[in-house]
């Protein structure tokens, strides 16, 4: 074998190795985290509307539900019954921004005034073996009031934060589950 053939051979040989490489370090920094989450909710005698939107995340979180003091109509969920969000998966961006799911608790009734409480009520560890810091707002100990102020809804916000502690490790699964309890508090005096 000729000097230019072993010199071309080990060239391309050495063009591979690097585009090799290349595509191995670009594949290992390109990981997927996926966090799933559930919102459970139990209403007794409001009339209340509670949303989720999500900032951050790869999908788009837009739900709403609607609690009409006993009666169902479309979308909504008669008091006393229970509803549940089993659905809010997020994945992180490439960017690993923290996500922000926003929970918008919402008093539509004209005189009652109602109390929220939002719980933690998940099993997560936020540790560094599972890579995901999980923050959720939770409500006063006795619960948040909402009344309307001269004839102005009231509503009040609860964050949940999903942030990424070493944007270049992968997660384990990680899962969050939120509990809203919604009470007539009774009309303004």
């Amino acid at each position: 074998m000729s000097l230019k053939a072993k010199l071309a051979t080990t060239l391309a040989a050495l063009c591979m190795v690097i585009c090799l490489l290349t595509v191995g370090v670009w594949a290992a920094s390109q990981t997927t985290v996926n966090v799933s989450g559930s919102v459970s909710f139990d209403a007794t005698d409001v009339w209340a509307k509670v949303t989720a939107t999500s900032t951050g995340a790869v999908e788009t979180i837009n739900k709403s539900v609607t609690f009409n003091a006993g009666v169902t109509e479309s979308g909504d969920i008669t008091n006393g019954d229970t509803a549940t969000w089993d659905d809010l998966n997020v994945t992180f961006k490439d960017t690993k921004e923290d996500i922000i799911i926003t929970l918008t608790v919402t008093n539509l009734h004209e005189e009652n005034k109602i109390t929220a409480k939002v719980k933690d009520t998940s099993t997560h560890t936020s540790d560094a073996n599972n890579n995901v810091k999980i923050t959720i707002q939770e409500s006063a100990e006795g619960g948040d009031t909402l009344n309307k102020v001269g004839g102005t809804t009231v509503s009040k916000e609860y964050t949940i934060t999903l942030h990424m502690l070493d944007k270049n490790k992968s997660v384990a699964s990680t899962a969050f589950s939120v509990k809203v309890t919604l009470d007539n508090a009774g009309a303004d005096v």
